[in-house]
């Protein structure tokens, strides 16, 4: 099978032709020179596009469309049903402020409305908040105290 070809112009002296430059059609792509006068002004033409589907293309490039959609349809499938088990796996966690407190209690918490402003805002509590609530923090192992600030009476004093 021959390798890829292409058209070229000669743009030598020798080869001109009515003023024009000579079009030498269908030479190996790897030409560096002229086939009738040896010289090494040869340029190559591009008017005819790499991707063209020429006779006996559109077969292969049909079969090739197919494919690669078939192709993408099942990476696209995967990529649902992964999606379509975490979802069944993991519950929905948003829910209209009206049925709040009916979903916690079914993860064992409860709510608890503050009126700030003019809006509710909900504070949801659980038995593990109660436990660490109205805890000072303890350092923890190679952290430093803090031996300049003491907080009295919920303000930071300076000591």
């Amino acid at each position: 099978m021959p390798g890829p070809r292409a058209d070229f112009a000669c743009l030598s002296p020798k080869c001109r032709q009515d003023g024009a430059s000579t079009v030498y059609e269908d030479l190996p792509v790897g030409s560096t020179r002229c086939p009738v006068c040896g010289s090494k002004r040869l340029q190559r033409l591009y008017n005819t596009a790499p991707g063209m589907i020429r006779s006996g293309g559109r077969n292969l490039q049909h079969v090739i469309d197919v494919a690669g959609a078939d192709a993408q349809l099942v990476k696209a499938d995967r990529t649902d049903s992964r999606l379509a088990a975490a979802k069944r796996q993991s519950p929905m966690l948003a829910v209209p402020m009206s049925q709040l407190s009916g979903t916690l209690a079914g993860f064992g918490m409860h709510a608890s409305f503050e009126l700030k402003g003019s809006r509710p805002a909900a504070t949801v509590s659980h038995p593990a908040v109660a436990q660490i609530h109205n805890r000072t923090p303890r350092p923890g192992a190679g952290s430093f105290r803090d031996t300049q600030h003491s907080i009295v009476n919920g303000k930071v004093v300076r000591s």
